[in-house]
Protein backbone atom coordinates (compact mmCIF):
# COMPACT_ATOMS: atom_id res chain seq x y z
CA UNK A 1 0.00 0.00 0.00
CA UNK A 2 2.74 2.47 0.77
CA UNK A 3 3.81 1.58 -2.77
CA UNK A 4 1.17 3.55 -4.30
CA UNK A 5 1.60 6.76 -5.47
CA UNK A 6 -0.93 9.03 -4.30
CA UNK A 7 0.24 7.68 -0.70
CA UNK A 8 4.00 8.07 -1.38
CA UNK A 9 3.26 11.88 -2.23
CA UNK A 10 1.48 12.31 0.75
CA UNK A 11 4.17 11.22 2.50
CA UNK A 12 6.13 13.80 1.09
CA UNK A 13 3.98 16.24 2.17
CA UNK A 14 3.70 14.95 5.33
CA UNK A 15 0.00 14.65 5.15
CA UNK A 16 0.68 10.93 6.46
CA UNK A 17 3.08 9.65 8.24
CA UNK A 18 3.95 6.43 9.10
CA UNK A 19 5.15 5.41 12.76
CA UNK A 20 8.85 5.09 13.57
CA UNK A 21 9.95 1.75 14.28
CA UNK A 22 10.38 0.58 17.84
CA UNK A 23 13.56 -0.20 19.55
CA UNK A 24 13.61 -3.68 18.49
CA UNK A 25 14.45 -2.23 15.02
CA UNK A 26 11.67 -4.08 13.99
CA UNK A 27 8.79 -2.34 11.95
CA UNK A 28 5.86 -0.94 13.50
CA UNK A 29 2.38 -1.53 11.03
CA UNK A 30 -0.74 0.33 11.58
CA UNK A 31 -3.89 -1.31 11.62
CA UNK A 32 -5.31 -1.74 8.26
CA UNK A 33 -8.53 0.58 9.16
CA UNK A 34 -6.71 2.95 11.07
CA UNK A 35 -4.11 3.05 7.96
CA UNK A 36 -7.29 3.49 5.65
CA UNK A 37 -9.17 5.85 7.73
CA UNK A 38 -6.05 8.26 7.62
CA UNK A 39 -5.62 7.87 4.23
CA UNK A 40 -9.07 9.10 3.28
CA UNK A 41 -9.05 12.26 5.58
CA UNK A 42 -6.01 13.44 4.10
CA UNK A 43 -6.98 13.02 0.52
CA UNK A 44 -10.31 14.83 1.51
CA UNK A 45 -8.17 17.40 2.82
CA UNK A 46 -6.35 17.51 -0.05
CA UNK A 47 -9.21 17.63 -2.72
CA UNK A 48 -11.57 19.64 -0.97
CA UNK A 49 -13.99 17.07 -1.46
CA UNK A 50 -16.49 15.15 1.39
CA UNK A 51 -16.22 11.93 1.70
CA UNK A 52 -19.11 10.49 0.10
CA UNK A 53 -19.57 7.70 2.82
CA UNK A 54 -20.80 10.04 5.29
CA UNK A 55 -24.43 11.22 4.65
CA UNK A 56 -25.73 14.21 5.95
CA UNK A 57 -28.40 13.75 7.97
CA UNK A 58 -31.83 14.82 6.56
CA UNK A 59 -34.59 16.84 7.85
CA UNK A 60 -37.51 14.45 8.63
CA UNK A 61 -41.35 15.89 9.16
CA UNK A 62 -42.94 15.15 12.13
CA UNK A 63 -46.41 14.20 11.30
CA UNK A 64 -48.11 16.88 13.44
CA UNK A 65 -45.60 19.12 11.28
CA UNK A 66 -47.03 17.95 8.52
CA UNK A 67 -50.47 18.19 9.11
CA UNK A 68 -49.85 22.05 10.39
CA UNK A 69 -48.34 22.71 7.46
CA UNK A 70 -51.40 21.12 5.31
CA UNK A 71 -53.75 23.09 7.89
CA UNK A 72 -52.10 26.18 7.64
CA UNK A 73 -51.88 25.81 3.70
CA UNK A 74 -55.95 24.93 3.17
CA UNK A 75 -56.78 28.00 5.39
CA UNK A 76 -55.04 30.54 2.79
CA UNK A 77 -56.62 28.97 0.02
CA UNK A 78 -60.05 29.62 1.64
CA UNK A 79 -59.07 33.13 1.93
CA UNK A 80 -58.18 33.50 -1.36
CA UNK A 81 -61.04 31.58 -2.98
CA UNK A 82 -63.44 34.00 -0.38
CA UNK A 83 -61.63 37.08 -1.70
CA UNK A 84 -62.78 35.71 -5.51
CA UNK A 85 -65.47 35.77 -4.81
CA UNK A 86 -66.58 38.82 -3.03
CA UNK A 87 -64.26 40.75 -5.88
CA UNK A 88 -66.77 38.71 -8.73
CA UNK A 89 -69.58 39.89 -6.14
CA UNK A 90 -68.47 43.46 -6.09
CA UNK A 91 -67.63 43.71 -9.51
CA UNK A 92 -71.16 42.34 -11.36
CA UNK A 93 -73.82 43.33 -8.58
CA UNK A 94 -72.45 46.83 -7.20
CA UNK A 95 -70.58 48.32 -9.55
CA UNK A 96 -71.13 46.67 -12.84
CA UNK A 97 -74.50 44.43 -14.00
CA UNK A 98 -75.45 42.43 -17.02
CA UNK A 99 -79.21 42.94 -18.45
CA UNK A 100 -80.92 41.28 -21.03
CA UNK A 101 -82.55 43.49 -23.44
CA UNK A 102 -86.28 42.38 -24.64
CA UNK A 103 -87.48 44.33 -27.48
CA UNK A 104 -86.75 46.28 -30.34
CA UNK A 105 -87.07 49.70 -29.36
CA UNK A 106 -83.14 50.91 -29.37
CA UNK A 107 -82.84 49.48 -32.80
CA UNK A 108 -80.54 49.37 -34.76
CA UNK A 109 -77.65 50.10 -31.55
CA UNK A 110 -78.80 47.67 -29.63
CA UNK A 111 -81.45 44.61 -30.43
CA UNK A 112 -83.33 42.39 -28.96
CA UNK A 113 -81.55 39.56 -27.30
CA UNK A 114 -78.39 41.61 -26.62
CA UNK A 115 -76.81 42.04 -23.49
CA UNK A 116 -75.58 45.54 -21.95
CA UNK A 117 -73.40 46.01 -19.54
CA UNK A 118 -74.15 48.92 -16.60
CA UNK A 119 -72.46 51.23 -14.79
CA UNK A 120 -74.39 51.39 -11.51
CA UNK A 121 -72.44 53.66 -9.14
CA UNK A 122 -72.88 56.64 -12.37
CA UNK A 123 -75.48 59.39 -10.97
CA UNK A 124 -74.71 61.87 -13.42
CA UNK A 125 -76.28 61.45 -17.58
CA UNK A 126 -75.70 63.80 -19.86
CA UNK A 127 -77.21 63.64 -23.92
CA UNK A 128 -76.90 60.89 -25.98
CA UNK A 129 -76.04 58.78 -22.52
CA UNK A 130 -77.66 55.11 -22.60
CA UNK A 131 -79.42 54.28 -19.17
CA UNK A 132 -80.99 51.26 -17.68
CA UNK A 133 -84.28 51.80 -15.53
CA UNK A 134 -87.18 50.84 -13.78
CA UNK A 135 -90.64 52.37 -13.93
CA UNK A 136 -92.96 53.12 -10.95
CA UNK A 137 -94.66 49.60 -12.11
CA UNK A 138 -91.37 48.06 -11.61
CA UNK A 139 -90.32 47.21 -15.38
CA UNK A 140 -86.86 47.54 -16.42
CA UNK A 141 -86.59 49.60 -19.89
CA UNK A 142 -83.53 51.20 -21.39
CA UNK A 143 -83.64 54.36 -23.46
CA UNK A 144 -80.99 57.33 -24.42
CA UNK A 145 -81.31 60.24 -22.47
CA UNK A 146 -82.34 63.62 -24.66
CA UNK A 147 -82.36 66.15 -22.58
CA UNK A 148 -81.68 66.77 -18.80
CA UNK A 149 -83.22 68.90 -15.95
CA UNK A 150 -83.93 72.97 -17.68
CA UNK A 151 -84.21 71.44 -21.00
CA UNK A 152 -87.09 72.88 -23.23
CA UNK A 153 -88.32 69.40 -25.10
CA UNK A 154 -90.84 70.13 -28.20
CA UNK A 155 -92.00 67.72 -31.06
CA UNK A 156 -93.25 69.66 -34.42
CA UNK A 157 -96.36 68.62 -36.39
CA UNK A 158 -93.80 67.36 -39.40
CA UNK A 159 -91.54 65.22 -36.64
CA UNK A 160 -88.60 66.81 -35.53
CA UNK A 161 -87.39 66.61 -32.35
CA UNK A 162 -86.22 70.09 -30.45
CA UNK A 163 -84.48 70.82 -27.57
CA UNK A 164 -83.89 74.63 -26.91
CA UNK A 165 -85.38 75.57 -29.46
CA UNK A 166 -82.88 73.94 -31.89
CA UNK A 167 -83.41 71.00 -34.12
CA UNK A 168 -81.86 68.03 -32.81
CA UNK A 169 -78.97 65.54 -34.47
CA UNK A 170 -79.48 62.19 -34.07
CA UNK A 171 -77.47 60.20 -36.21
CA UNK A 172 -78.54 56.99 -34.57
CA UNK A 173 -82.38 57.08 -35.72
CA UNK A 174 -83.92 56.20 -39.66
CA UNK A 175 -86.76 57.93 -38.54
CA UNK A 176 -89.04 60.92 -37.57
CA UNK A 177 -90.38 61.72 -34.12
CA UNK A 178 -93.85 61.43 -33.83
CA UNK A 179 -96.54 62.48 -30.44
CA UNK A 180 -97.56 58.96 -29.66
CA UNK A 181 -99.77 60.43 -27.09
CA UNK A 182 -102.25 63.17 -27.76
CA UNK A 183 -102.32 63.70 -23.54
CA UNK A 184 -98.91 64.64 -23.35
CA UNK A 185 -98.39 68.83 -24.08
CA UNK A 186 -95.55 70.08 -25.60
CA UNK A 187 -93.50 72.12 -25.10
CA UNK A 188 -91.96 70.25 -21.75
CA UNK A 189 -89.44 71.60 -19.67
CA UNK A 190 -87.50 68.99 -18.02
CA UNK A 191 -87.83 69.05 -14.12
CA UNK A 192 -84.91 68.86 -11.50
CA UNK A 193 -83.15 65.41 -10.82
CA UNK A 194 -85.17 64.16 -14.14
CA UNK A 195 -84.52 63.50 -17.79
CA UNK A 196 -85.80 62.82 -21.07
CA UNK A 197 -85.41 59.64 -22.93
CA UNK A 198 -86.61 58.36 -25.89
CA UNK A 199 -85.80 55.29 -27.64
CA UNK A 200 -84.12 54.82 -31.14
CA UNK A 201 -86.64 53.00 -32.97
CA UNK A 202 -88.97 56.09 -31.97
CA UNK A 203 -92.29 54.12 -34.13
CA UNK A 204 -91.52 50.91 -31.49
CA UNK A 205 -90.59 52.81 -28.11
CA UNK A 206 -92.73 53.54 -25.66
CA UNK A 207 -90.89 56.09 -23.57
CA UNK A 208 -90.83 60.37 -21.96
CA UNK A 209 -93.57 60.91 -25.02
CA UNK A 210 -96.41 58.17 -23.25
CA UNK A 211 -97.85 59.47 -19.69
CA UNK A 212 -97.57 56.11 -18.55
CA UNK A 213 -93.62 56.88 -18.73
CA UNK A 214 -93.07 60.05 -18.71
CA UNK A 215 -89.83 61.59 -17.28
CA UNK A 216 -87.53 59.35 -15.98
CA UNK A 217 -86.34 60.58 -12.10
CA UNK A 218 -82.89 60.02 -11.09
CA UNK A 219 -83.85 57.45 -8.47
CA UNK A 220 -85.64 55.80 -10.62
CA UNK A 221 -81.79 55.25 -13.24
CA UNK A 222 -80.37 51.75 -12.45
CA UNK A 223 -76.93 52.83 -13.92
CA UNK A 224 -75.06 54.17 -17.58
CA UNK A 225 -74.60 51.41 -20.45
CA UNK A 226 -70.87 51.26 -20.64
CA UNK A 227 -70.83 47.91 -23.05
CA UNK A 228 -73.29 45.83 -25.28
CA UNK A 229 -72.84 42.44 -26.40
CA UNK A 230 -74.38 41.40 -29.46
CA UNK A 231 -76.84 38.25 -29.73
CA UNK A 232 -76.04 35.62 -32.19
Amino acid sequence: MKNDPNIQEMLKKGEVRIPEKKRNDQEWTAPDPFFREAIKEAIERNSGMPDPSKKKARRVLRPRKIWNWIRKGWRWFAVEVVLVFFTVWLLFHVIFDIFLVSGDSMKPEIQDGDRVVIFQLARSFEPGDIIVFRTSEGETRIKRVIAVEGDTVDISPQGVLFINGEAAEEDYIYETTEITDQNVRYPITVDENSYFVLGDNRGKSQDSRNQEIGLVQKEEIIGRVVLSIRSF
